[in-house]
């Protein structure tokens, strides 16, 4: 069992609830977050820097800084993936350096009262409208496509969280399931089979019947997703613009296979193409060595969190990223440096223990006085 880590003080651990809160306030931008970074940089250490996954990330971005300059003569985009990475290392740096569950326990709650007051903005007879994307909750993102894989990463990592906080987890499932992302719907069950298979194999094995049985009537299942998405006034399950999206992604191969070099950071965008895929960006951007260093990164978060929760929301993150452009989402970093730090397994007995500990820590010391302590030696000797 490990043995209780130092308590974060109190302007660390608001820190990092406002900084959970902050991720569901990015529009516009800069956002709550970009207020916070210059406070997360106080704590940098040595050693979050020095993590292997944080090394690939920030090799990652150099080569992309290189790329972009080679080819643009600009450096935006890739700054900005830097400005990521170093968020990620900032916030391991705090959870390594103080109690990590007590850190990470604090930004996930905040993240929590962010969705809440999402909501209960988005409820408001006032402003009403400003917050809905057509009839998909947008709330203060740009994109839906945003809103929910964000909420979605609350919602479970909160699980990991012991005592009356992890219901809270309740507030960004909302937030999550009224986004209406088919990705991120997607994903979601992809981590459920996930949870399921690593929880109990018994359980996996039903999963994996209803799957399949399920996939004996695929059609009428699919046929009344797209009616219940057409009634709630949504496109359908597929819309014209998957097509398109296909088509980018035919094109830009075809142009990264012929020009035998990465096409630069940022090129989509400049060239007007929607990419809607992280690792496909990567790779016709900033070629297959920046690709496998990414995809390393997540390889070792996913490894080193101690937590089936925390795995599995970075497992749902990484499979919608396969669907979206994941590259610049704010709660992919924040989700590799929780990873990072959950390095050893929470149970509540270990949390009722450290609490215990803390408890006798404060209490005053009252040996040779005429308090408790001393009326039970006149007792006993007397």
């Amino acid at each position: 069992m490990r043995l209780p880590a130092k308590t974060p003080p109190r302007f660390v651990v608001t820190l990092l609830f406002l900084y959970g809160l902050s991720q569901f306030f990015v529009n516009p931008e800069p956002g709550l977050p970009e207020f916070l970074f210059p406070l997360l940089l106080l704590f940098l250490t040595q050693r979050a820097v020095t993590n292997p996954a944080c090394l690939l990330l920030l090799a990652g971005n150099v080569a992309a800084i290189t790329i972009e300059l080679l080819t643009f003569g600009t450096a935006t985009w890739s700054l900005v993936s830097l400005y990521m990475t170093v968020t990620a290392i900032a916030l391991l740096s705090i959870m390594t350096r103080y109690d990590f569950y007590a850190c990470a326990k604090a930004l996930l709650v905040g993240g929590a009262f962010g969705a809440g007051v999402t909501l209960a903005v988005f409820a408001s007879p006032l402003a009403q409208e400003a917050y809905r994307y057509g009839i998909r909750f947008t709330g203060f993102f740009k994109d839906p496509n945003v809103t929910a894989p964000t909420a979605l990463f609350f919602a479970i990592a909160l699980l990991a969280v012991h005592g009356r906080w992890r219901w809270m987890a309740v507030v960004p499932f909302i937030v999550f399931a009224i986004s209406l992302s088919r990705a991120t719907y997607l994903a979601a069950g992809v981590g459920v089979l996930y949870a399921l298979f690593f929880r109990s194999r018994r359980l996996a094995v039903v999963g994996v019947v209803i799957l399949a049985s399920a996939l004996a009537f695929v059609d009428p299942i699919l046929a009344g997703i797209d009616d219940l998405f057409r009634s709630l006034g949504r496109q359908g399950l597929v819309n014209g613009y998957d097509v398109d999206r296909v088509a980018n992604w035919q094109e830009l191969l075809a142009l990264s296979w012929n020009s035998g070099v990465p096409l630069g950071p940022g090129f989509s965008e400049v060239n007007g193409m929607s990419v809607h895929s992280t690792y496909l960006r990567l790779l016709v951007e900033q070629g297959i060595v920046v690709l496998a260093m990414f995809l390393a990164a997540l390889w070792i978060s996913w490894r080193s969190a101690k937590s089936l929760a925390i795995r599995t929301a970075v497992v749902c993150l990484a499979f919608n990223g396969m669907v979206i452009d994941a590259t610049h989402w704010r709660i992919l970093y924040v989700a590799i440096a929780v990873a990072l730090a959950w390095v050893h397994p929470v149970t509540r007995s270990l949390v009722a223990r450290k609490d215990g500990v803390e408890r006798r820590a404060r209490e005053p010391l009252r040996q040779f006085s005429g308090g408790d302590a001393g009326e039970r030696r006149s007792r006993r000797h007397g």
